[in-house]
């Protein structure tokens, strides 16, 4: 699905949209030997998105490449997270990013992705789960974007700029994310994530907060 989704927003919109070739089995051997793990295990969904564009742009936001220099790379924006949040070295490998800093990836527990995560700065210390898996949220994802893309082209034509966010208060409500990822909801319900998330103050507010609805 989040093929043709990628497609329909690069026909519709090339001045906000860019991808790339897809990444070699080079270039995707390079960076699993970097970060010491192997993108297949992590997430084989994540792994056919490189595959097929290897990294991607749309409007302010950076799918990370493997091993490229046209785009952030996947290993240089995670070694550098990783010197300065120990937690997010064990727990955290970001494929997605913006100007702002915020960044979001896979929240794991050794090489198994429980969910995908939020978090708002580079070196923030809070992590929000925001989407069950990869497929999910980035079908969500591109919803959003084509909907900001629709309603701001009419006005500005083809001067789309760049910094358009999606929400401006993405993510930090989570009820419409639990609304379209019923997996994640569950998740939430059952306590699955506290494992990992449950002994922050503001990640515990934010969820009870949805819990509670």
């Amino acid at each position: 699905m989040w093929r043709e989704q990628l497609e329909q927003l690069k026909q519709a919109f090339p001045e906000a949209v860019k991808l790339y070739r897809g990444a070699i089995d080079a270039e995707i051997l390079r960076t699993e030997d970097s970060l010491n793990l192997k993108i297949s295990d992590i997430a084989s969904e994540w792994l056919e998105f490189l595959r097929y564009t290897n990294g991607a742009s749309l409007l302010d936001y950076c799918f990370l490449g493997a091993m490229t220099t046209r785009i952030a790379s996947i290993s240089k924006v995670n070694l550098e997270l990783w010197r300065f949040s120990p937690w997010a070295r064990e727990h955290f490998l970001s494929f997605l990013g913006d100007s702002t800093g915020m960044a979001i990836g896979f929240v794991r527990r050794d090489q198994e992705a429980r969910c995908i995560g939020y978090m708002r700065e580079m070196y923030d210390t809070v992590v929000l789960p925001i989407a069950s898996s990869f497929t999910t949220f980035i079908s969500s994802f591109l919803e959003d974007v084509q909907i900001t893309l629709r309603t701001w082209k009419p006005q500005l034509g083809e001067e789309i700029p760049y910094e358009i966010k999606t929400q401006d208060l993405w993510p930090w409500d989570l009820k419409p994310f639990c609304e379209r990822d019923l997996k994640l909801k569950a998740m939430l319900d059952s306590g699955s994530l506290d494992d990992l998330f449950r002994h922050d103050d503001e990640y515990a507010a934010v969820v009870d907060s949805v819990l509670r609805l």
